[in-house]
C-alpha cells in the first residue's frame, strides 16, 4: 500500500499545475504548428495577403515561389530575389526551366518600388510589370536580351530603367503610358523598337538612337515630352514606320542621321513646337512626314534626296526659306501642294534636276518674294503659285513648255514676267496679276 499524502491540500495543487503544465505543451505545440504552416505557406499561397511588409529577400537557395505568396501587397516596396537558381515567378504551376532560357513572368498583384532583376533572366515577360502603381525604378542585368510586349506599360510611378547593352529588342507597347519615365538609355546593341513602345511617355525629354538600331515600330514614340531626338549614323540601314514621333507637341529640334533611306508618312504630324529639322545625306525620300508643323523655321533638304511627296510641308506657316537640291535625280517634281500655306516662305531656290511644279505647289505662300527655277524646269501646273501675293518678279527658264490654268493667279504683286519662246500659256494663268497685257504672251520665237 501506498502512502496517502500527508496533505490533501498540496495534492490538489500539483494535480492542477500538472494539468496545467500539459495545456502549455499543447498550446506551444499548436503554436508551432500554425507557425510551421504559415511558413510554409509564404512560399506557397497567399502567405502575406493584406498585411503590411516592406521588403522580402528570398535567400539563394529559392527556385519557385507561387505569385500568390506576396499577394495584394499594399506596403512592400522592394523585392529581392536571389542571384542564381530562380526558376521563376508566376502564378500557376511550376514549369521546368527552358534550356538556355528564363522568361521573368509577374502578377499584376505583386507591388513594390525598386527591383532587381535576378541574374541569368534572359527576358521581360509579356505585361511582367504591367500596371504596378508602386513601381519607379528596375535594373536589368547583362543576362536579358529581350524586353516582351507591354512588360512595364501603365506603370504610372516608374522613372527610370536601366538596361544593358545586351538587350537587343524592345517589343510592343514595352514601356507605353508610364507617364514619369524620363530616365532611359538604349542599348548599344538594340536592333528594334517595337509599335507604340514608348507612347505616352510625357515626361521623357531626350532620346539618342543608338547606330545598331535597325527598326522603330509605328508610333514607337508617340505623344511622348520629348523635346529633342538625334539618329545616329551607322552602317546598318534604319527602317521607320508611320506616326514615329507623331504628337510630340514639345518636340523642338531633331536629327535624322542618313541611314533613314525613308522619311514616313506623318513621322513628325502634330510636332506644333517642332522648330529645327537636320537631315543628314542619305536620306533619300520624304513623304508627308512634317506636314502641320507651324513653328517649323529651318531644315536642309540633302542632295541625295529624290523624291518629295505631296503635301510635305503644307501649313509649316514658320518656315522661311526651302532649298531642293542639285544632287536630286532628273525627273523630280515638286509636287501637289507641298509647300502650300506656308504663309512665312520668302525664297525658294529649286535647283538642277527638277523639271516639274505641280498642282498647288506654292498656293497660298503669301511672304514668297523671290523664286529661282533651275534650267532643267519643263512644266509649271495649275495653280502652282496661286495667291503668292508678295511675288514682284519672275524668269521662267528656256524648257519651260507649259505654264498651266490659274498657275499665277492672284498673285497680285507680280508685274514683271520673263518667258520663254514658244511657251504654251494657259488663258487665265496670270489672271489678277499687275504683268502687263504685252508680257503675258511669250516672244515670237526665231526662225531658224
Amino acid at each position: 500500500m501506498t502512502d496517502a499524502p500527508d496533505n490533501p491540500a498540496e495534492s490538489g495543487e500539483q494535480s492542477r499545475e500538472e494539468k496545467r503544465e500539459r495545456r502549455m505543451r499543447a498550446f506551444k505545440r499548436a503554436v508551432l504548428a500554425s507557425f510551421a504552416v504559415f511558413l510554409l505557406s509564404v512560399l506557397l499561397y497567399g502567405a502575406y495577403d493584406y498585411t503590411y511588409i516592406c521588403r522580402i529577400r528570398l535567400p539563394s537557395g529559392t527556385t519557385v515561389v507561387d505569385a500568390k505568396a506576396v499577394r495584394t501587397h499594399a506596403a512592400l516596396y522592394d523585392y529581392f530575389f536571389p542571384a542564381t537558381g530562380l526558376v521563376g515567378i508566376h502564378g500557376g504551376t511550376p514549369a521546368p526551366k527552358p534550356p538556355n532560357k528564363y522568361v521573368l513572368k509577374l502578377q499584376p498583384y505583386l507591388t513594390y518600388r525598386h527591383y532587381i532583376v535576378p541574374e541569368g533572366a534572359t527576358e521581360i515577360g509579356m505585361g511582367a510589370f504591367s500596371h504596378k502603381e508602386q513601381l519607379r525604378t528596375v535594373r536589368m542585368p547583362d543576362t536579358v536580351t529581350k524586353i516582351n510586349e507591354s512588360a512595364f506599360s501603365r506603370c504610372p510611378e516608374l522613372r527610370k530603367i536601366v538596361m544593358s547593352d545586351s538587350v537587343t529588342e524592345i517589343c510592343q507597347g514595352a514601356f507605353s503610358l508610364c507617364a514619369k519615365l524620363e530616365d532611359i538609355r538604349l542599348p548599344d546593341n538594340l536592333k528594334i523598337i517595337g509599335e507604340s513602345t514608348f507612347v505616352g511617355c510625357s515626361s521623357l525629354r531626350e532620346l539618342e538612337i543608338s547606330e545598331g538600331i535597325e527598326e522603330i515600330g509605328y508610333a514607337a514614340f508617340s505623344v511622348t515630352g520629348l523635346v529633342r531626338v538625334r539618329i545616329l549614323d551607322g552602317t546598318r540601314p534604319l527602317k521607320l514606320h508611320a506616326n514615329t514621333f507623331s504628337g510630340c507637341r514639345d518636340l523642338r529640334e531633331a536629327e535624322i542621321s542618313g541611314r533613314v533611306d525613308d522619311l514616313v508618312w506623318t513621322m513628325f504630324d502634330g510636332c506644333a513646337s517642332l522648330e529645327k529639322v537636320v537631315l543628314h545625306d542619305g536620306v533619300r525620300y520624304i513623304h508627308d512626314t512634317f506636314g502641320g508643323s507651324p513653328k517649323l523655321r529651318e531644315i536642309n533638304i540633302p542632295d541625295s534626296v529624290v523624291y518629295i511627296a505631296k503635301r510635305a510641308f503644307a501649313g509649316c506657316t514658320a518656315l522661311e526659306e526651302i532649298v531642293i537640291p542639285a544632287g536630286a535625280v532628273s525627273g523630280m517634281h515638286i509636287n501637289d501642294e507641298m509647300f502650300s500655306g506656308c504663309t512665312a516662305l520668302k525664297k525658294v531656290v529649286l535647283q538642277e534636276g527638277v523639271i516639274g511644279i505641280d498642282k498647288k505647289a506654292f498656293s497660298g505662300c503669301t511672304a514668297l518674294e523671290e523664286v529661282v527655277l533651275p534650267d532643267t524646269l519643263t512644266e509649271i501646273r495649275e495653280k502652282a503659285f496661286e495667291n503668292c501675293t508678295s511675288l514682284k518678279k519672275i524668269a521662267i527658264p528656256p524648257q519651260v513648255t507649259e505654264i498651266g490654268p490659274c498657275a499665277f493667279a492672284g498673285c497680285t504683286a507680280l508685274a514683271d514676267i520673263e518667258l520663254p519662246p514658244g511657251v504654251n500659256i494657259a488663258p487665265n494663268a496670270f489672271e489678277g496679276t499687275a504683268i502687263p497685257p504685252e508680257k503675258k504672251s511669250p516672244p515670237i520665237q526665231p526662225q531658224p
